[in-house]
């Protein structure tokens, strides 16, 4: 009887410390992830670089327009590449 009261007890601490949690922070949902929805902490949207797949804050990346279309990139390296790449398929 004394190990269901241990278990009784521990899920009851459980529920207890995430209640406290949860006040604590304002009943706000969890942070999640700023790749998730795009945006960097101070909101600034993120662009993906073509040419090696990292995403840059818009306002720090490279534009380029190439082929008619608008582009960034995360250096001058990868919009070169990405140029040369494109020059050789076309």
């Amino acid at each position: 009887m004394s190990f269901l009261r241990f278990i009784a007890i521990a899920v009851l601490a459980i529920i207890v410390v995430r209640l406290v949690r949860r006040l604590v922070a304002g009943g706000a949902p969890p942070r999640r992830d700023p790749r998730i929805d795009a945006r960097t902490p101070g909101g600034e949207d993120l662009v993906r670089d073509p040419a090696c797949g990292v995403h840059v804050p818009r306002g720090r990346a490279i534009p380029a327009r190439l082929g008619g279309e608008s582009l960034f990139f995360c250096s001058e390296g990868c919009r070169e590449a990405y140029a040369r790449g494109k020059r050789a398929e076309g």
